[in-house]
């Protein structure tokens, strides 16, 4: 109900073009969730044209006009002298009327919904690089931003529900506060959480997200059209990663073993005994330039920490360990 009151209050400043565009596009997408939005939404627009709300002064009386509109469903309840057989219909005509009313009311209430209440403003905000301080939501809980990253959230979150949207990835340290989860929405799936800190990689041009929970309890669910009405949900604990497949919109749950998980954020890399050509993928996610190894080398394993290393000094690091005779071509770094 909450979220429904505060659609509908949206719903107003829609229509009489009062959104900004961040409101516009969380209302937009809000309709695209369900065809019972829609259907909402088109008796609400009928409403508002009928009402000819859009049209009205900033000095209507609202009181007033409820009045006259009550005025006139109690006349209809009336007993009306000189009835003739023409006219032996009263709940036909009684319902007209009590439509048309509604019909006006609703046109009115939407009006005093916009006059009275205030809207709390959106916030999107998008990260051409990662943030390396975080940004501050406004229940106090921090987001650290990937590069390419983007969240929207109210200026204000309701006392029962913080919910935000998101897509990319981000290292969440959410405040606790069990009267008011905190909820992350992207395409399909969302992450419930009271108070935790987790990482969550939620690119849409790939086929899976990731969840990797750090401490604290997670509820992650998938939906087709309402957030409300879940499909499927898992609990995920620490040290656990949750997966959603895009393709299936299936939920799984896998044991982390990713050491690097958080190297994004972290700038640390760690392996243990790891094959040198799964090292090198990663590697080659985390910085500028392409390593790529000679077949001869594949059979190397590699254990090591690179900590905030810059390309040249692991490119030495990697000389060093293996010996390895290194060709540099541009970006790319051959290592024979």
């Amino acid at each position: 109900m909450r979220k429904f009151i505060r659609y509908k209050n949206l719903a107003a400043k829609y229509l009489s073009g009062n959104c900004n565009s961040a409101e516009q596009q969380q209302f937009e997408r809000w309709l695209s969730l369900s065809d019972k939005h829609k259907h909402w939404f088109k008796g609400q627009t009928k409403a508002w044209e009928l009402s000819k709300a859009n049209t009205l002064s900033d000095s209507i009386n609202v009181e007033t006009a409820l009045n006259k509109v009550n005025q006139r469903i109690a006349f209809m309840h009336q007993p009306q002298p000189h009835r003739n057989k023409a006219a032996r219909k009263p709940v036909s005509v009684y319902s007209w009327v009590a439509g048309a009313a509604a019909v006006f009311l609703l046109g009115l209430a939407v009006l005093f919904f916009m006059k009275n209440e205030t809207q709390p403003q959106m916030h999107v905000f998008a990260a051409i690089e990662k943030t390396e301080t975080p940004l501050q939501l406004p229940d106090g809980s921090s987001v650290f931003l990937n590069s390419g990253s983007e969240i929207a959230y109210p200026e204000g979150f309701d006392s029962d529900i913080r919910q935000t949207t998101f897509k990319g990835e981000a290292l969440f340290e959410v405040e606790s506060n069990p009267e008011a989860p905190f909820q992350i929405l992207t395409d399909h799936f969302g992450v419930e959480v009271l108070g935790t800190k987790f990482n969550l990689k939620a690119a849409q041009e790939t086929d899976q997200y990731f969840v990797d929970l750090i401490e604290g309890k997670l509820r992650l669910f998938t939906f087709d059209q309402d957030p409300n009405s879940s499909i499927e949900q898992l609990i995920l604990l620490p040290g656990e990663r949750g997966i959603f497949d895009a393709a299936t919109k299936r939920l799984f749950r896998a044991k982390q073993t990713d050491l690097n998980f958080m190297a994004w954020h972290s700038g640390i890399l760690e392996f243990i005994n790891t094959p040198l050509t799964d090292a090198l993928e990663t590697i080659n996610a985390h910085y500028p330039v392409k390593f790529l190894l000679a077949d001869k080398h594949h059979n190397l394993r590699i254990t090591a920490r690179f900590e905030k290393e810059s390309s040249e000094q692991l490119i030495e690091s990697l000389q060093t360990i293996f010996s390895f005779e290194v060709i540099r071509d541009g970006q790319t770094v051959y290592l024979r």
